[in-house]
């Protein structure tokens, strides 16, 4: 498994209402490796970042719709587990 850190990407529109704060991280992870990122997720918690996951969908246009529904300006970084 490779995690790619590739940092904020995606445009964002502030609306309100949708988002009622977003986390600072947006992880791009199968469910069924969320445990093996907890550990990560834990160091990135004791560093004051807070996180939301997203599962991937069967598109590249789909994800990024997700990833939309839970970022917003104030998203630091976007990272994407998977493995090649």
């Amino acid at each position: 498994m490779k995690a790619f850190v590739l940092g904020t990407f995606l445009s964002f529109i502030a609306l309100p209402g949708l988002v009622s704060h977003a986390s600072d991280v947006v992880v791009v992870c199968p469910p069924e490796w969320r445990d093996a990122m907890l550990p990560w997720a834990e160091l990135r918690r004791d560093q004051d970042l807070s996180l939301d996951w997203v599962a991937p969908a069967e598109t590249a246009a789909d994800t990024r719709r997700q990833v939309l529904k839970v970022a917003d300006s104030a998203t630091r970084y976007i990272v994407m587990v998977g493995d090649t």
